[in-house]
């Protein structure tokens, strides 16, 4: 889809309409441009990767807290659709733990 796209060109005597339907290319994914992230989820986003590094172990519920006490109260569905888009997830021990 994005070499047909690509394949488009404005100075082109075709009008954009034309080149769009020849190569069956819906108008709006030329024009669409994502939004990105809100800096303030950058901003979470960064705060959030700190305290992960500091302990892997968190969940998601576990990062609410850890949030929670530095201030920042967010729910639970911003924090799991953050960590989702981190590729972040927790690291949980297998079995009991050892006796040494």
């Amino acid at each position: 889809m994005k070499e047909r796209m690509a394949l488009i060109d404005n100075s082109h005597p075709l009008s954009i309409r034309r080149q769009a339907q020849i190569l069956s290319i819906n108008r709006s994914q030329l024009y669409y441009r994502p939004a990105g992230e809100k800096e303030e989820n950058l901003a979470l986003m960064e705060t959030m990767d700190k305290i992960f590094l500091s302990d892997p172990t968190l969940g998601v519920l576990g990062m609410q807290d850890e949030l929670a006490e530095k201030g920042m109260p967010y729910n639970v569905k911003r924090i799991r659709r953050l960590l989702r888009k981190m590729a972040i997830e927790s690291i949980y021990r297998h079995g009991p733990p050892r006796e040494t």
